[in-house]
């Protein structure tokens, strides 16, 4: 018996005259010599030379070199499309030829930013503002570059517009909403919020580095108070305005601090913060003078402060006072002229109030902090408070 007759076909097991013999393909004719895909005559297209003309002098360079060039020059006018189309190629090429270390700098700008950190830590400062760090700032220099700052929850109304190859889109949040909802929302930040602390949250999360000590006001000089500890009756009630002249995303906020005097320490009561255009901010001065029985309402005599001053009076509110800054003195200085009060734990905050946070965190972070509103309330207060108020003094002795 042969082995032809041993072989029995069956399933994947075809008969032997249907199988190939060893060595032997199955295109019996082959793939024809000297035959090329599209993929062949594109490379070969690429790599022909053509003359060009640059500053006067003809050149010959391949047409590879010559679609790049017009990629380049439409990225550098601002062509969405080139522009893309740069990022995309230059990107593919550092992935393969393995160029994007993070110790590289992309810029030379980013060289002179970075040397400038470094000299500003040798010198002994080595906390630089929020907005240097990861604010916005509109500067062109070298020295200030333009920086992107998306919080995880926005703060004020943003508007980022970014190119794509399909034309400009925008970025568009409000406040109070999740940078990414899908993959965390609000209540995720929140709860982040109470477990990593005051101070951690707004650097990590929020784009707002704050030294935990504090700069001209220290951590550690606040005191105070739970609802126990608050006197029977206060000696006089003053509130503070610090008003914003427009209601514009760009522009501070209304602030009013309430402030309680017994003795010698100053209470501090309530924070109201507002964006608010004029007629809106009248009714909430009025408004939050008869929730707290205030003696005398404070506003800045200044822009839209006087005018402000001048209808309130006129509508029969005669506890508005003009505050008059003292002459020469900056922002910083009044907080630095009021610290000596902190120091001494003469001002006293609430333990607990939903406004406590961001107002401790702009106080100790101040002239450093984005927005300086509650620190500009709280100066004029404290500087208005340091004269005694007689009439009350008498009235607090005779009521008891």
């Amino acid at each position: 018996m042969t082995s032809e007759d041993d072989h029995i076909a069956r399933y994947r097991r075809p008969p032997r005259r249907g199988q190939y013999k060893p060595g032997q393909s199955g295109n019996l004719h082959g793939r024809p010599k000297g035959s090329r895909n599209i993929l062949t005559y594109v490379k070969e297209h690429l790599n022909k030379k053509i003359p060009v003309i640059e500053e006067g002098k003809t050149r010959k360079i391949s047409r590879a070199e010559a679609i790049a060039i017009q990629l380049v020059n439409q990225a550098a006018k601002g062509e969405p499309k080139g522009l893309a189309a740069v990022i995309s190629l230059t990107r593919e090429f550092d992935a393969a030829v393995g160029e994007l270390r993070p110790n590289v700098l992309a810029r030379a700008e980013d060289a002179v930013v970075l040397q400038g950190i470094i000299a500003r830590i040798r010198a002994g400062d080595p906390s630089p503002s929020q907005d240097s760090i990861s604010g916005s700032s509109s500067a062109t220099t070298p020295a200030d570059p333009v920086v992107l700052s998306f919080p995880a929850i926005a703060e004020e109304p943003e508007c980022v517009p970014f190119w794509t190859p399909y034309g400009t889109r925008r970025f568009i949040r409000q406040p109070g909403e999740a940078l990414h909802p899908d993959r965390e929302a609000v209540a995720e930040y929140e709860a982040m919020r109470r477990r990593i602390g005051l101070y951690n949250f707004p650097s990590q999360y929020q784009q707002r580095p704050i030294p935990i000590s504090g700069n001209l006001v220290k951590r550690e000089w606040l005191r105070s108070y739970g609802p126990d500890d608050l006197p029977r009756r206060f000696m006089r009630i003053v509130q503070s305005w610090d008003t914003a002249a427009k209601t514009s995303e760009l522009n501070d906020y209304s602030v009013c601090t309430t402030w309680g005097v017994e003795g010698k320490n100053f209470y501090l009561i309530d924070v109201f913060r507002r964006r608010l255009n004029y007629p809106d901010l009248k009714r909430a001065i009025v408004s939050q003078a008869e929730m707290f029985e205030a003696d005398k309402i404070l506003i800045e005599d200044k822009s839209s402060g006087t005018q402000l001053i001048q209808d309130l009076q006129n509508d029969g509110l005669w506890k508005v006072v003009e505050y008059k800054p003292p002459p020469g003195a900056d922002k910083i200085m009044r907080l630095h002229a009021c610290s000596d009060r902190f120091e001494s734990g003469r001002v006293v905050l609430p333990r607990n109030a939903p406004w406590l946070d961001e107002y401790i965190l702009e106080l100790i972070g101040f002239p450093g902090t984005k927005h300086d509103d509650q620190v500009d309330s709280t100066t004029q207060a404290l500087d208005y408070l340091r004269e005694p108020d007689l009439v009350a003094t008498y009235v607090k002795a005779f009521l008891g």
